[in-house]
């Protein structure tokens, strides 16, 4: 290979003309499927090019002079993402748990209960110590751009100040390359990854580079049974592990990460929310720039003046009031027409004009699966929570099916977790933890009515459907069920002290009970002498 390598993503798109982010082909391994990478740079470029409005930017000439294809630079795609990533992870609570929370079940009939949560307690530690929460909101924007977003776990540990030394990265889209393992989209038979580095982080790997040069490039490749990691074509060093090559077997028999489509058709990459957007906004930007041209000539119309000689003056009267002066035709006759002055115009704003842009804007909702509800508008009238919320049916559904893709991809990635933690022997788990079943636990997507679901939660309880514990769950607002329901329970262990609080051996009521009971004490026992006695006499 020779020549460069168009721009990578390092922190986002880099620009074609900056040349620091040009990329050797000397640099990467001959592997390295360059013709793949290059065909989904091109489609990247294009999606956030759009998303952010770059493409509205876009001009043609007129008369040698620049002139903006876009004036307006409408950009509905931008908005429409934001919301499809936003009732992706619906109303969730302020808390340190992941957006989507990850449980076990039990493969047995016997409840593995403490195994579960220890398990589970080591996956929430591990995204909070990664930022997971941050992690799952921006790789829910990325997969609406992008078609699809990645998770890779990667085992560091150098970095000592983690209590579980995995490190979760949302790898670009751009930077990534998969190889599905026949039909098996989750379980990936090879995985790519490239970036720039700095030439800090070179050193740190064991390459320096030399700063004046291009930024260096990382590249990696896993297998379920082999990884390597190199930098400008040399083998990296793990930092702080006395120069150990990172090169060699896989010890965690899987490709370590995994990617989740927005929407998946057809083979492993999915499809971008903003492919059949992309034309109907150019659409609505060129008709309304129309617009606003016809509504620029109608409210600058051309003067027109007749029986008029000469040039008419404007003066001012009285207090500076200013008239235009029309210079009339000498009058010989006495019928000569009077001068005048008016407006030729022929309006070309009009209400189809109107039209089309907002029938283009109803069709780009109905495509981006957005109802008009979404941006606040209602008709004009009051509708009942109900309708409202039938009305969102049509982005409820679609954010249905991204949760399909979004579980079954959590369900692998944070099985991947708790395999590297088994194979480390890490936060107490172990290969059992391995054999459990795997569930993702997603918020609501539309806002509930809190007393309705309180008073749901009530009548449940009230009449043992369901236990405490997933009571509290659907409530939504308690972290640790298991912990609350403990809390519970010694709050009416103390309610109890207060009200029924134990006897005092030096009160008075003490004594009249203990008399009490010294009197029924003596009372049975003399019955039971005499029963005794009676006994006797019969048997006499």
């Amino acid at each position: 290979m020779s020549g460069l390598l168009r721009p990578m993503f390092s922190k986002g798109l880099q620009k074609d003309q900056d040349p620091v982010n040009m990329i050797d082909e000397s640099s990467i391994p001959d592997n390295f499927p360059l013709d793949i990478y290059q065909e989904n740079l091109d489609l990247y470029q294009e999606y956030e090019s759009w998303f952010n409005g770059d493409k509205l930017d876009e001009t043609f000439k007129s008369d040698n002079q620049e002139v903006e294809l876009y004036p307006v630079k409408i950009n509905p795609l931008f908005g429409a993402s934001l919301k499809h990533a936003y009732a992706l992870f619906g109303e969730y609570e302020d808390d340190s748990r992941p957006l989507v929370i990850p449980k076990l079940i039990s493969n047995t009939q016997k409840k593995d209960a403490d195994m579960i949560k220890t398990a589970e307690a080591a996956l929430n530690h591990v995204w909070w110590e990664n930022g997971g929460r941050a992690l799952m909101m921006q790789n829910g924007l990325l997969s609406q751009v992008f078609g699809g977003c990645i998770f890779k776990a990667n085992w560091v540990p150098w970095q000592t100040w983690r209590q579980i030394p995995i490190y979760i990265e949302n790898v670009h889209p751009a930077q990534f390359i998969g190889v599905a393992s026949g039909g098996d989209y989750w379980h990936l038979a090879e995985n790519w990854f490239i970036k720039h580095i700095s030439h800090a982080d070179a050193k740190r790997f064991g390459v320096p580079t030399d700063s004046d040069e291009p930024l260096p490039i990382m590249v990696e490749h896993y297998t379920a049974d082999h990884y390597v990691i190199t930098i400008n074509g040399t083998v990296a060093k793990m930092p702080g592990q006395s120069g150990k090559r990172m090169e060699g077997e896989n010890p965690f028999g899987q490709c370590p990460a995994v990617y989740i489509p927005h929407i998946r058709f057809d083979g492993l990459y999915g499809i971008s929310l903003l492919k059949n957007l992309i034309g109907i906004t150019k659409e609505m930007n060129l008709r309304l720039g129309d617009y606003g041209d016809a509504v620029n000539d109608d409210a600058h119309t051309n003067i027109a003046m007749r029986n008029v000689t000469g040039t008419p003056k404007i003066v001012k009267i009285g207090d500076g009031l200013p008239v235009i002066n029309l210079t009339g035709r000498p009058n010989i006759s006495g019928k000569e027409a009077e001068p005048d002055l008016f407006a030729v115009s022929q309006s070309k704003a009009s209400s189809s004009m109107s039209d089309i842009v907002d029938k283009l804007f109803d069709q780009f909702r109905r495509d981006s699966f957005v109802p008009g509800v979404a941006y606040g508008e209602d008709g004009g009238s009051q509708r009942s929570a109900l309708t409202l919320v039938t009305r969102m049916w049509p982005l409820v559904s679609h954010i249905r099916q991204e949760r399909v893709d979004w579980s079954a991809g959590l369900d692998v990635f944070n099985h991947l977790l708790l395999r590297m933690m088994s194979e480390k022997k890490k936060a107490e788990v172990n290969k059992d933890h391995l054999k459990l079943r795997m569930r993702q636990d997603w918020y609501p997507i539309l806002p509930r009515d809190r007393q309705e679901l309180v008073n749901e939660v009530v009548q449940r309880a009230a009449v043992n459907l369901g236990s405490i514990e997933h009571l509290m769950e659907m409530l939504g607002d308690v972290e640790l069920p298991a912990e609350e329901l403990e809390r519970i329970k010694e709050w009416l262990r103390f309610l109890q002290s207060v009200e029924n609080p134990p006897d005092d051996p030096n009160s008075p009521s003490s004594d009249n009970q203990e008399n009490s009971s010294e009197k029924k004490g003596r009372t049975g026992n003399r019955a039971v002498q005499s029963g005794k006695s009676q006994e006797e006499k019969q048997d006499a």
